[in-house]
């Protein structure tokens, strides 16, 4: 009798999960697969725009810098995350903190792969004693293209205001501040600034951590291009779709579904144990592969031979543009105060906790948070398929700053291996919940080391919470709820 019982939620779970993930018109995973595009489409080199730069990946693929972006982490990663959450407690690599101030070269060492066959060939390289940073696609029938049939993606659309130093962005102070009630300040702590601090500041980077970044990254980078080629091809093309469509407004985004089926199932798996893609996990997966990248910079700018230095730069541009994923996830509201990892190993029945998390993501995705950072801005923010609306312009800007800057390092420990670089530039750009502005009553907290829920789901701003549900009876009340009565604006 018991197993039938379980059959029967299980499948109640579930068909609330394919509604869910299916849905037509908006894919709320993360920051939508095109939104990270168009954020990698704005990193800008003084060579030439993002959006027209390719970058070639040690397999011989050939992405821009968008594109890398929207590929990792939601396509292409290991199954296992690359920040521990079990509770397991790794021995930290002293050498690997974060910027080693007098010995930048010991910052991390990348492991000594041997790279397939097809990673060591070099392609388009007709003249090895020039050293480009970007390469342009000139053979579409030997390396994968992104390009759509009868349409181009858009060059102007979403732009950042226009300043002579791309990674200036004004202060933004948030609107219709109140005085703070003491549920709408929390995050997905008593203290969510705390949070933050802990997962950023002085962290030392683990060996086990280092490896399982590489791992992640090694799944677009060293599998060998025949096997992945036709899959990345399919992918890019259905985001590029996907961009167009939010541009021109007009036709269908893509589901999960079609991105699940176009991947054998594997999105969709690695959906379940997305870890990485919240805070504060996020801020730490990047950090990870951007001090990797800076140290590849490094190694390249050392490296005497021509067609070696460029192999490298290119590899050390495309891990940071791999590490970005995760920290643009750092910026949709949905990824900064939901307790994903509390939820999924807590909730007794399998796939409830991932889909609690869903609901809260989406929540916060929609209605928003108002957020500051280390840096001294304050905004408001909000998420997946949110980005380019008319309320989240200052949240797109901030991110877009983040990725250049990011990229701008990397680039700056090429030409001058022996300076100092602070990721702490990047690191303090990345928002987290402003304690001292009002916010919806979060939809799951933790307080006391305990998830509490909202009581009233209907009403966002409800005070009221309680430690005392059940994962299968929030499902069967979610399914019908109506949110209302929030404290910010729509986007």
């Amino acid at each position: 009798m018991a197993y039938r019982i379980e059959i029967a939620l299980l499948t109640f779970v579930f068909v609330f999960m394919g509604n869910v993930l299916s849905a037509p018109k908006e894919r709320t995973t993360y920051f939508a697969s095109d939104e990270h595009e168009l954020i990698g489409n704005k990193i800008h080199f003084p060579r030439e725009p993002g959006m027209n730069t390719t970058l070639t990946l040690p397999n011989g693929i050939q992405l821009t810098f968008g594109e890398i972006i929207s590929l990792a982490g939601d396509f292409f990663t290991s199954n296992e995350p690359i920040i521990s959450v079990q509770g397991k407690e790794e021995k930290p690599d002293n050498v690997c903190k974060t910027e080693s101030k007098k010995n930048p070269d010991n910052v991390i060492e990348t492991e000594n792969k041997e790279k397939p066959e097809s990673a060591k060939e070099t392609e388009n390289n007709k003249e090895p004693n020039e050293i480009t940073l970007i390469e342009n696609r000139k053979e579409p029938n030997e390396v994968i293209t992104a390009k759509t049939e009868n349409k181009k993606r858009p060059k102007e659309a979403f732009k950042t205001e226009n300043k002579k130093n791309p990674n200036e962005v004004n202060t933004v102070k948030p609107e219709n501040k109140k005085e703070p009630n003491d549920a709408s300040k929390t995050g997905n702590n008593e203290e969510p600034n705390e949070v933050f601090k802990a997962e950023t500041e002085d962290r030392k980077v683990t060996p086990e951590e280092r490896k399982r970044f590489m791992a992640a990254y090694g799944t677009l980078a060293y599998v060998p291009r025949q096997k992945i080629q036709k899959e990345v091809a399919k992918l890019v093309r259905m985001i590029g779709e996907d961009l167009l469509v939010r541009e021109y407004k007009n036709g269908s985004i893509h589901t999960n579904a079609q991105y699940t089926l176009a991947t054998n199932g594997r999105m969709l798996k690695l959906a379940a144990t997305n870890f990485d893609h919240f805070q504060p996990q996020a801020p730490k997966a990047y950090l990870i592969g951007h001090l990797l990248a800076l140290e590849k910079a490094r190694e390249a700018a050392k490296e005497e031979n021509p067609d070696m230095k460029k192999q490298k730069l290119n590899e050390a541009l495309s891990m940071d543009c791999f590490a970005c994923h995760f920290l643009t996830d750092c910026f949709s509201s949905g990824h900064i105060r939901t307790p994903r990892v509390k939820l999924h190993f807590q909730i007794i029945l399998s796939g409830i906790g991932d889909l609690l998390s869903k609901y809260m993501h989406d929540e916060d995705c929609k209605f928003g948070l108002r957020v500051k950072n280390k840096r001294g801005d304050k905004w408001n923010a909000y998420g997946d398929g949110y980005l380019i609306k008319t309320g989240d312009k200052d949240n797109f800007q901030l991110v877009v700053e983040a990725a250049n800057t990011s990229a701008y390092q990397v680039l700056e420990a090429y030409k001058n291996p022996d300076r100092e670089i602070n990721s702490d530039t990047v690191m303090n750009l990345i928002p987290f919940v402003d304690p001292d502005a009002e916010n919806n009553t979060p939809l799951f907290q933790i307080k006391d080391g305990k998830l509490h829920v909202r009581v009233d789901l209907d009403d966002l701003q409800s005070k009221k919470i309680s430690p005392k549900w059940t994962g299968v009876g929030r499902v069967a009340k979610l399914a019908f709820y109506k949110p209302k009565n929030s404290a910010l604006s729509p986007a």
